[in-house]
């Protein structure tokens, strides 16, 4: 309420806030959401910073064997897309893993502003950013729900957004790290060097989690279905006789085929493994 925040993983990492970023209370999400009035893709006027990894050999384990980024988030802008990399969750300077709206030449972006998770993971122990871009363009002021895992097993990095697996790459070698000083997690940011943030997030973020572990398909459709449960998204109809024959994500749009994730079919929910 105060518009501090803490972490809630046994870790209790430090979080500290830099700047004007402000929180209000969501009644949809029923939680304290962030609310950052940075410029678009610029250097933050505010932010949270969460206490360096880079002596924190657990959690730096737990990143380097594989993991999961999680955000849901709202960007605010004003008619088109700026044509900028805007990251609500990140700690990406010179390598790391994290969240970004990308620009229109980055690679696998079609030419769109598209949310994409963004880990560097080499072959050769030089950076090596693996481009894993979804096919969603973020409307303004409409939350996402965006989920980044890497297995590092399986040699492969996934994107969902809104429950749907939307890309999937090849992503054999090991996890380098952020330069030296920004080995930390940047919420409504990313790290510019140990103090400051650059890459601005301009809207909202309500959720903001690591997972030391690569989820599945079924793990991360529980996490959508836990927000889409609270806040009412993409439920176009009761189980009822009434409802839409067809297939629907949860956002509404009807599909002529299911794929991964988890879809209203017949007016029922179903998760397609």
């Amino acid at each position: 309420e105060d518009g501090t925040a803490e972490d809630v993983s046994p870790m209790k990492n430090k979080v500290d806030k830099i700047g004007t970023a402000t929180t209000y209370y969501n009644e949809a999400y029923q939680r304290y959401v962030a609310r950052f009035d940075n410029p678009y893709g610029s250097n933050c006027t505010g932010f949270y910073q969460v206490a360096s990894h880079e002596q924190n050999e657990a959690f730096s384990n737990a990143l380097a064997d594989g993991h999961t980024l999680e955000v849901a988030c709202m960007a605010n802008y004003e008619g088109t897309i700026p044509n900028a990399e805007a990251k609500p969750f990140s700690a990406m300077q010179g390598g790391g893993t994290g969240f970004l709206i990308c620009k229109t030449n980055a690679a696998g972006s079609d030419g769109k502003n598209v949310f994409t998770f963004l880990p560097n993971v080499t072959t050769t122990g030089s950076s090596t950013w693996q481009w894993v871009t979804s096919t969603t363009v973020p409307e303004s002021k409409k939350f996402y729900h965006v989920v980044g895992v890497w297995d590092k097993e399986a040699a492969k990095t996934y994107i969902y957004v809104n429950g749907e697996l939307q890309n999937t790459l090849d992503s054999p070698g090991e996890f380098k790290f952020a330069s030296s000083g920004c080995n930390w997690f940047a919420i409504g940011g990313d790290p510019a060097n140990a103090t400051s943030a650059h890459g601005s997030w301009c809207g909202d973020v309500a959720v903001a989690r690591a997972y030391n572990k690569p989820l599945t398909a079924e793990e991360v459709a529980l996490l959508w279905n836990e927000l889409a449960d609270a806040t009412g998204i993409g439920m176009i109809a009761p189980d009822t006789k009434s409802a839409p024959i067809g297939i629907f994500r949860l956002d509404g749009v009807r599909v002529d085929k299911a794929q991964k994730g988890v879809y209203i079919i017949d007016g029922k929910k179903v998760l397609v493994k």
